[in-house]
């Protein structure tokens, strides 16, 4: 314990009279050793150093001596000008204390605190710093082994290049060495670039820059190499820079591994920023680059090998976002062409994913002005990404997934132009779909595909494999559909169709509602501009249709077969070659549908019926909206050709004196059950026998025009009575009918019973008939004797009668010769029979 007291009490001691022989060798030789100091560097300069104190110490900065300058300035170098090279309040010089005692002043480190430095080169290449005398070539080189820079500015300007920059210095040590006209000087520290600005391009703007370099500068060339340089956040090792004086050309190498793509962004020059404007990109990026500045170039070229490792993108204009990037990559600005025109970014085995799918491809990006894809790539999409992606689209509510290879050469945007470039671009895709849901415009009808196959050639899309429903319809199409994507993306007007499509159920009132979404409406009334058409204009179709059942409202049909075209440039649908199996029997023909230039919606229509079941015909159409004669009142088998043309407006109201109709009619084993209008010949006929009529077959030719059905003079010969029938039945229910009764009939049936279907073949030639008229409304109809008819018809048969008995005498008695043979002499025979009537109206 005593000899550690001891050992402490010597040190002590010992240091005290160190101190004191410090002070003491300060006191002494302090102003001495200054003024050396401050001359040995003014010998150096041309200018005398300016300061405003000048203070030795041994202590201060022990173990070294020091030479402590306040408020140091020295003045550039150019003639006629006191702007400042080097300003700083406080400059250290660190001296060795045992060189010092031995009156060597050789200097170890300088330091120099809160100063500015301004490097400049004018407009001839002089630079400022030229503040050293021209002493001897030996004498002139120099070493300055290490000085400190801390919280100062650095300017630097150079009129010649172009090149601009200041910054904010942190820390930075430095070691500067001269020898046979070239500097040599090693940086290692950091500061705060504020810029650096070449040929009007700033390149670091405001980031963090630390470094481990060295510089060599000559007359003609700077050299600069880094092992470690960090810009922005970005680490870039081995840097090379080699810059030629004389012909401005330069070349810079480096490369980075695993550096933070945001602070890549971060580093990149100002002027180039908006390139991610629209974009957010994080991850890992590792590259070797290479920069080169030729003379005859005004821009450098540049190479850069990358890879990205587990990135991200997010577009900030449409809702697409990309995940577990990883990519092999190049860039270059062609070494021929070196502008944003001819750049190219090229990604090869680039793998990615998204939500719920995948996104791998091998493309090339060109051309930053205009981006120009070309990807071949393939990628799998939740459909229901695509509803923000294209809003506009008619198409709503898309859900599903799609997978397929896609090849696109075309222009690329992240913003609305991108439908436009894809209009114009080169595209092969063949797409798988599955599970698709979706809605068209504001339709409530659900569209599922469960499978579909899309092979894309530009703009024509071939669908196979492709069953899906409608609502409750269930169909299946083969065929092509031209501009189909672009319709989506709205850049076309219109698709066009062409095909096959089937169906093994198809519920047609629900498929035409979507017709009308081309219109505008509001509580069913067209609201729409005058000129907008009723018929869809986005719609060109030409596609043969086989359907197995068919259904329009009550109406079925099966069988269905046709070829459809939709001419939308005349707004005009033809079904050509119809035929159906429907009403226990067949229909075939033609129909036209169309819009003219009133926006009136025209139908016309050539069909063949060939013995359909008339009272399920009448229960399918509804009985035609009408309550005269219903499915409950008729029955029977109908066979006719029928042609019909009608019109509706363009809110669907139908125009009923439009309505034309020619029909060659044939009803076989006809039926009218309580017919209550048939009621109405009760006082002729029994009522019971009325109740229930039947009839063999009917015939007749019915038109229908000026709202009035037209029934020509036809034969009706039924179990109740045989009648002779024509006239008119307005659409108003108003009748205008004439109607022939068999004398016979109406006094027989009051007493027998109605007779078989067998004898309604029974000739009626020769009876007696009574002659009624019909008119009035169905409600109350008004039923009288044509009795002028009735007189007539008595006369015409008692003549033929008589001239019946004149041509058996002249044959059996007279033996004359058949008149029929000899028509010359009959007439020029005269038969003199007279028929005398109680009313004085004789006839011959």
């Amino acid at each position: 314990m005593k000899r550690l007291k001891k050992i402490l009490k010597i040190f002590f001691i010992s240091i005290i009279i160190l101190i004191l022989l410090g002070i003491g060798f300060t006191f002494l030789f302090g102003d001495k050793i200054e003024e050396i100091i401050l001359n040995k560097i003014n010998s150096k300069l041309k200018k005398e150093l300016s300061l405003s104190e000048i203070e030795f110490s041994l202590f201060e900065n022990f173990p070294d001596a020091s030479v402590t300058f306040s408020n140091i300035l020295i003045q550039e170098s150019f003639q006629n000008s006191s702007d400042t090279l080097l300003f700083a309040e406080e400059g250290i010089i660190k001296l060795n204390i045992l060189n010092v005692i031995s009156q060597d002043y050789s200097v170890n480190d300088v330091e120099f605190n809160k100063g500015v430095i301004n490097i400049k080169y004018n407009e001839n290449g002089d630079p400022n710093f030229d503040i050293l005398k021209d002493n001897d070539e030996e004498n002139n080189n120099f070493e300055l082994n290490n000085l400190n820079l801390s919280n100062s500015r650095f300017t630097f300007s150079d009129e010649v290049e172009k090149i601009y920059t200041s910054s904010e210095i942190d820390n930075i040590n430095l070691s500067l060495t001269k020898e046979d006209e070239k500097f040599i000087c090693n940086l290692n520290g950091s500061l705060r670039n504020d810029s650096l600005v070449v040929d009007e391009v700033d390149y670091i703007n405001n980031k963090n820059v630390s470094f481990n370099s060295e510089i060599e500068i000559s007359d003609d060339s700077i050299f600069i190499t880094s092992t470690n340089l960090s810009i922005g956040g970005v680490d870039f090792k081995n840097l090379n820079f080699d810059y030629s004086k004389l012909s401005s050309e330069y070349l810079l190498t480096t490369e980075t591994e695993n550096a933070d793509i945001s602070n890549v962004i971060f580093a990149t020059p100002k002027e180039y920023q908006y390139l991610y404007e629209d974009h957010e990109i994080s991850g890992k990026i590792s590259a070797k680059v290479e920069i080169r500045k030729d003379t005859n170039f005004a821009n450098p070229y540049s190479e850069i090998d990358f890879k990205l490792n587990n990135c991200k993108y997010k577009s900030k204009t449409q809702p697409f976002e990309l995940e577990n990037i990883y990519s092999d990559c190049h860039f270059d600005n062609d070494s021929t062409k070196r502008n944003f025109d001819f750049t190219q970014f090229r990604f090869s085995n680039f793998k990615s994913s998204k939500k719920g799918g995948d996104f791998n491809a091998d493309f090339t990006l060109t051309n930053l002005n205009k981006y120009y894809l070309n990807v071949e790539m393939f990628s799998s999409w939740e459909l229901r990404e695509l509803n923000d992606f294209i809003e506009d689209s008619p198409f709503k509510n898309m859900k599903g997934t799609v997978s397929g290879f896609i090849n696109y050469h075309g222009n690329l945007s992240f913003d609305s132009k991108m439908s436009g470039y894809f209009a114009n671009s080169t595209h092969t895709a063949d797409l798988n779909f599955k599970d698709v849901y979706l809605n068209y415009k504001e339709s409530e009808l659900d569209f599922v595909f469960g499978k579909m196959n899309w092979e894309v050639d530009n703009h024509n899309v071939k669908i196979s494999k492709n069953k899906f429903s409608v609502s409750q319809s269930e169909l299946s199409f083969n065929g092509n559909i031209d501009n189909l994507i672009l319709y989506i993306l709205n850049e076309e007007e219109k698709i066009n169709i062409n095909g096959k499509l089937a169906s093994d159920k198809m519920i047609f009132e629900e498929l035409f509602t979507i017709t009308e979404l081309s219109s505008e409406k509001e509580g069913g009334v067209f609201i729409g501009p005058p000129n907008l058409s009723v018929l869809p204009t986005w719609l060109d179709v030409n596609i043969s249709i086989n359907v197995k059942e068919f259904w329009y409202n009550n109406f079925t049909s099966s069988d269905f077969t046709t070829d459809v075209n939709y001419d939308s440039k005349n707004l005009k649908l033809t079904a050509d070659e119809i035929d159906m199996q429907t009403l226990d029997g067949s229909i075939s023909g033609d129909v036209i549908y169309f819009e003219n230039k009133l926006h009136d919606l025209v139908l016309k229509s050539n069909l063949d019926v060939n013995k359909i079941n008339i009272s399920d015909g009448f229960k399918s159409f509804d009985n035609f909206n009408q309550t005269f004669i219903t499915n409950k009142n008729i029955n029977g088998i109908a066979t006719a050709n029928i042609y019909l043309q009608a019109m509706w407006d363009k809110n669907y109201k139908f125009y009923s004196p439009s309505l034309h109709m020619s029909s060659q009619l044939r009803i076989e084993n006809g039926e009218l059950i309580e017919f209550k209008p048939m009621y109405n010949l009760s006082d002729y006929v029994s009522l019971e026998e009325l109740k229930e009529v039947k009839f063999a077959t009917l015939k007749n030719k019915i038109r229908i025009e000026n709202e009035k059905i037209i029934i020509p003079e036809m034969d009706i010969h039924s179990t109740a009575l045989s009648v002779h029938v024509s006239g008119e039945h307005s659409f108003a229910n108003i009748m205008d009918y004439k109607v022939s009764l068999l004398l016979s009939d109406v006094l027989g049936n009051k007493v027998k019973e109605s007779m078989s279907l067998e004898e309604i073949e029974h000739n009626h030639e020769g009876k007696t008939t009574i002659q009624l008229k019909m008119s009035g409304h169905v409600d109350d109809p008004k039923i009288t004797l044509d009795k002028v008819q009735l007189k007539e018809d008595i006369v015409n048969e008692i003549i033929e009668e008589g001239e019946e008995v004149i041509k058996i005498i002249e044959n059996k008695i007279l033996n004359k010769e058949d008149p029929d043979t000899k028509e010359e002499k009959e007439k020029e025979e005269e038969l003199d029979i007279e028929i005398e009537w109680d009313d004085k109206n004789p006839k011959k």
